[in-house]
């Protein structure tokens, strides 16, 4: 399929950073001046990789002076039900699916992206949804120690942005 964007047509063979993430030195002063909330949501399965992503979405939302909810829930299924509960701005949903010998794998996966959609579109509330479905731990190592996390949180911030574009000018 060809594109006709030109950040996927003249990237030649690498797709370039989206613009997403082009936040200048000026927006970090004018983040700082907005009163926004980000909620994060994040499962205590996987604690060790969780722990990781979540440290590295808060210290880049603290870079921009988010305040930062955070909700602790048992697993992935949990996950939509408590976005729905958060009072903030935008929430970013954290949790990693890792696939096993059965089907469970498939049934989670399916229920939390649809359940993620489902509370955004009945809420009005932007979730980023951090939840890795992987087939092994080495692809959720590379997920984990990318800038994946850091991603999400700069998704976060261009969608409050949107939301707030009258004031960062």
């Amino acid at each position: 399929m060809e594109h006709s964007n030109d950040l996927v047509t003249n990237c030649k063979g690498k797709v370039n950073t989206c613009s997403v993430f082009n936040f200048r030195d000026k927006d970090k002063e004018i983040f700082r001046k907005l009163n926004f909330s980000v909620g994060i949501v994040y499962t205590c399965w996987n604690k060790e990789w969780i722990n990781t992503m979540v440290k590295k979405i808060v210290s880049k939302l603290e870079e921009y002076n988010a305040k930062i909810l955070l909700e602790e829930v048992p697993g992935a299924y949990e996950i939509p039900l408590a976005c729905k509960k958060m009072k903030t701005d935008i929430v970013i949903a954290v949790g990693v699916v890792l696939k096993g010998e059965t089907t469970h794998y498939e049934y989670i996966c399916e229920s939390v992206y649809k359940g993620i959609m489902d509370v955004q579109l009945q809420t009005n509330i932007p979730i980023i949804n951090g939840v890795l479905t992987c087939l092994t731990k080495e692809q959720v190592e590379d997920r984990v120690n990318s800038t994946l996390p850091e991603d999400w949180a700069l998704s976060a911030l261009k969608l409050i942005k949107n939301r707030f574009h009258f004031f960062l000018k």
